[in-house]
């Protein structure tokens, strides 16, 4: 287990190794994608990782929860990186 698994929480690292899909609340958007959080985890969804295909209208998603999985721990920031796209495929 990563040395920040700590600063991660269980439930997001559990996803992150074992690939089991986590629910995420969608809390904004940015140029690059959503923000999410997962049992108090900051989470980032890049665009190219919301849908099976493009996804032209990601602020649709603002407000809704999603079942995502983790790809990437951050070291340092406390975020990760997750995607939805994985799970659609």
């Amino acid at each position: 287990m990563p040395e920040n698994a700590t600063l991660i929480g269980s439930t997001t690292m559990t996803s992150l190794i074992g690939r089991i899909p986590v629910s995420g609340k969608v809390t904004g958007l940015n140029t690059g994608g959503l923000q999410v959080e997962m049992s108090g985890v900051r989470g980032f969804c890049p665009v190219s990782q919301i849908a099976a295909g493009f996804c032209a209208d990601p602020s649709v998603y603002v407000g809704r929860t999603l079942e995502i999985v983790v790809t990437e721990v951050k070291e340092g920031r406390g975020g990760v990186v997750l995607s939805r796209r994985a799970l659609l495929r």
